[in-house]
Parts: structure tokens; sequence; C-alpha cells
């Protein structure tokens, strides 16, 4: 059990600075989207998992990233004790950081299975969560 838990909270012990690097833009100035990325995590309050996809928007500017360092950075902040608003902004402010974009929209939407397993015992209930960062095309 002790592995188990040591691997489901592993994102503690990697940092998005280590496992990213960006790439000229070569004069792109379109939209990118990539996702839907799935990912697991663990919510804090019940300590029991949450699942679902995470969506990445944005508009370059001067850099891109690696296509899978995408999934990388969203595995790295699955891997912890979360909530999904806290995972939907650590994710927007390491992209933010690394790529300085234009434009930067990220959703996630997630079960939880806290509400699946105890208290409403509800399956299917999805949540939503939106950071959108920079640029008024994003803003809902």
């Amino acid at each position: 059990m002790a592995d188990s838990y040591r691997e489901l909270v592993g994102g503690y012990r990697e940092r998005t600075e280590d496992q990213v690097r960006t790439f000229d833009a070569a004069g792109f100035s379109g939209e990118l989207t990539v996702g839907p990325i799935p990912f697991t995590s663990l919510c804090q309050h019940h300590v029991l998992p949450f699942a679902g996809e995470v969506t990445v928007r944005y508009e370059p500017a001067d850099r891109i990233l690696g296509l899978s360092k995408f999934a990388r950075v969203v595995s790295i902040f699955g891997r912890r004790l979360q909530t999904q608003e806290r995972l939907t902004r650590q994710i927007s402010d390491a992209l933010e950081r690394t790529l300085e974009p234009r434009a930067l929209r990220v959703e996630v939407a997630a079960e939880h299975f806290c509400m699946r397993m105890r208290g409403v015992r509800q399956a299917g209930i999805v949540t939503k969560t939106v950071e959108s960062r920079k640029g008024d095309r994003y803003r809902t």
C-alpha cells in the first residue's frame, strides 16, 4: 500500500521546469488546442480518486511546447493530493510561466469518486473548471 501511494503522489518529487522544453514558434500565430489529456488524481479532502480530461488552448507568442509535454505537466500535478480548482490553476501557472503565450485557456472536466462512493453516491456527475489567461478571446 505504501508503494502504491508513493506512486500516486509522486508528482511532489517532480518539477515541471525539469520536464518541459520549448521551441521557437517559427512565426506561427494561430491557436493550438491539445487534448483531451486524460488524468487521475487524489482528492485532498477524502484521499479518493477523481479522474477526467484536460484540454489546453493557447496562442503562442514566441515559444511552443512539445506536444507530449502537456501530458507530462498534467501528470505531475495530477499525482499530488489535489482539488480540481487548484489542479486547473497549477497547470495554467506552469504553462503561462513556460510559454508566455498571447492567450491561454485550461479546461478540466472530472468525475469525483468521493461523490460516487460516499455522500450522495451519484455516478456520472462531471465538474468543469476553467482558467483563462491573457487575451479577451478566451474569456467567458
